[in-house]
């Protein structure tokens, strides 16, 4: 359902694009004839106007406001993951805690993990 109201309102932005920027053309093509060299300035004029109404069209600076808060969402699911990783470390035994460092200093640990992942990053349990 998003994907189609995002889809329509890319539609509708291209549309209006279009428009604004097709109806500079026309004026352009109409009063050029017209008034020959002293359209130019009504043509910088309503270009202007144009580029910031295509500001409010595209919805221009919104980025920032995204950037902050995808940055939010990242850092709470950074915390997420710690969390999560915290409550797994927890509920470890002494023996499962002794095994997994033992695993983590061994010097090939790095190449043992790659032939433990697939290329999808799943791990592959019928190696070991």
């Amino acid at each position: 359902m998003q994907s189609k109201n995002a889809n329509f309102a890319l539609s509708l932005k291209l549309l209006f694009t279009f428009l604004t920027w097709g109806s500079l053309i026309a004026v352009t093509i109409v009063l050029g004839a017209e008034m020959g060299a002293e359209v130019i300035p009504i043509l910088f004029l309503m270009g202007g106007m144009l580029v910031v109404i295509n500001g409010f069209i595209w919805d221009w600076g919104q980025g920032v406001k995204e950037t902050k808060a995808t940055q939010g969402q990242l850092a709470e699911e950074e915390k997420r993951k710690r969390d999560m990783l915290d409550s797994v470390l927890r509920n470890m035994s002494d023996e499962q805690l002794r095994a997994l460092r033992s695993r983590l200093t061994d010097p090939d640990f790095e190449d043992d993990l790659r032939v433990m992942l697939g290329d999808d990053g799943e791990l592959i349990t019928g190696q070991r």
